[in-house]
């Protein structure tokens, strides 16, 4: 699958940029629901996508395009399709909630590590993404 990555960016953009069309949404209108600047948009409706995007970023656009949690990141990631929320926002029934006092010590452990150096930058790059995405889900529960 890592191969096809770049294939993915643009199926992504192309779903982003049909999406926005569909909810006759500006690109500054996205901005102003949740999403990322109009710029940030911009270049993932090109399909240029970081190779590790933030996952606020990707939370912003579901939420902004009102597709379920985590279609972003399934379209890029797993060439998955999004899924659009019918009526409001409703929680995919497989989602977890989350315990704010564990992604607090997950924050924590991260920084600790970090300060120590007891990882490697690749491994503390990806626990500090699954603690953004935590903190992120925490905060939206």
């Amino acid at each position: 699958m890592i191969g096809d990555m770049d294939q993915r960016k643009k199926v992504l953009g192309h779903y982003i940029a049909q999406r926005r069309e569909e909810l006759d949404l500006t690109q500054e209108d996205i901005s102003d629901n949740g999403g990322p600047s109009p710029e940030t948009l911009r270049q993932y409706e090109l399909g240029k996508i970081p190779d590790t995007p933030q996952a606020r970023t990707m939370f912003g656009i579901d939420r902004a395009l009102s597709w379920h949690e985590g279609s972003t990141r399934d379209v890029l990631y797993n060439g998955g399709e999004p899924k659009p929320i019918a009526t409001g926002p409703v929680r995919d029934k497989t989602t977890v909630s989350v315990n704010r006092d564990l992604v607090q010590q997950l924050v924590r452990l991260s920084a600790h590590l970090s300060d120590t150096r007891a990882l490697r930058p690749e491994h503390l790059t990806q626990l500090r993404l699954i603690a953004a995405e935590l903190a992120v889900q925490a905060m939206n529960q």
